[in-house]
């Protein structure tokens, strides 16, 4: 596996993940809201 493609797979990973924490506190937000 070539590093090119294990960077780009960590910073889908890491994309993901972030995106799964702003949706997280966006819901939380609306919640307490």
């Amino acid at each position: 596996m070539g590093t090119l493609k294990g960077i780009l797979l960590s910073m889908a990973d890491e994309a993901s993940f972030g995106a799964a924490v702003f949706i997280a506190c966006i819901r939380t937000g609306n919640i307490l809201v």
